[in-house]
Parts: structure tokens; sequence; C-alpha cells
């Protein structure tokens, strides 16, 4: 175990090794008042050299009151893994933009798109989004509203963040999202 959470949260690693990881894992704690999901690159780890990479979007999904505490239902998964889909998709071969992880908690679904220009993925993300058969299929159960969030971020703190919640959980290997 210990052994495995080495590998994830290894260092050094270079920003290409990150961006290039297409192995995801999934982790999901039940047990807390704020139960969680967090699904990433096998590698959750800070390039040594970001070559750029200051910043990420943070782009939104609310699919509850900010308080229930609840994870996704199996429905709103659904909409969660196309976006996912969509967005890894999007990204998998542009060299300034990737995505790291996925997010669920507090009502809240949240996907983070490390990139050089968070300008453009802005609209790059909206783009995807709308075009995407799989959540468009879903779109009327759920009436998404979607909210993006530019972050300047060059210590990448909320890798660090993530990487210390994480340190005491067991994962599930996942292949793709």
């Amino acid at each position: 175990m210990f052994k495995k959470l080495l590998k994830i949260l290894r260092l050094p690693i270079s920003i290409e090794e990150l961006r290039n990881c297409e192995e995801w894992i999934n982790f999901t704690d039940y047990s807390s008042s704020d139960p969680f999901s967090i699904t990433h690159r096998n590698i959750l780890s800070i390039p040594s050299n970001k070559e750029g990479f200051e910043g990420f979007l943070s782009f939104q999904w609310a699919y509850d009151d900010e308080g229930t505490f609840r994870l996704p239902t199996k429905d709103e998964q659904k909409l969660i893994s196309a976006v996912s889909n969509t967005l890894d998709e999007r990204f998998k071969k542009d060299p300034d933009s990737f995505l790291l992880l996925h997010l669920a908690s507090n009502g809240l679904s949240q996907w983070l798109v490390m990139t050089k220009n968070p300008s453009a993925v802005w609209i790059q993300t909206g783009e995807a989004i709308s075009v995407s058969k799989k959540v468009n299929a879903l779109h009327d159960q759920f009436s998404p509203v979607f909210r993006t969030e530019k972050m300047h971020d060059p210590e990448w703190k909320i890798v660090k963040d993530m990487q210390r919640t994480l340190r005491s959980f067991s994962y599930k290997k996942i292949s793709s999202l």
C-alpha cells in the first residue's frame, strides 16, 4: 500500500509525464460528515518545472445546494462521467492544457484543467461541452448550469492540498474516466 502511494505522489516528475499519464485513480470517502469523491491521474505530483502551467480552470456544476454534504446520485454520476470524458478527450492532445482531476463534494462537481492559458481554455471547455452528444443526451434530465473560474496558482497549492488529504486513503484504479 505504501509503495502505491509513493508512486502516486512521487517526485520529481515532468509536466509531460503528468499530462501523458492515461491511468486514472478514484477514491470515495463515505465515512466523514462531508463525503467526497476524487478521480485523478495515477500520478498526482507537482512537476519540478511547471513550464508555464501557473493556473487552472475550475469547471463546476452544482448538482445540489451547498451544505447538503452528499455525493452525486447514480444518474448525476452519468452526467459527471460524460463531462469528464468530454474534457479529457478535448485536452488529450493539447500541449498547453490537460484535465488533472475531478472532485465531487458538498453538492458540487468540479473539474480542474491545468493550463498555460485559462482564458482560451474557458472558451474551449464551453465549446466542447456544448457539442458533446453524451452531455446533451443528459441535459434535459438535469438542466445543468456550468460555471467556470480562472485561477492563478503558480505553486499548485490545490494539488498540495489534495495530496495532504489523500495520503491516508486507499485507492481504486480505473483505466479511464
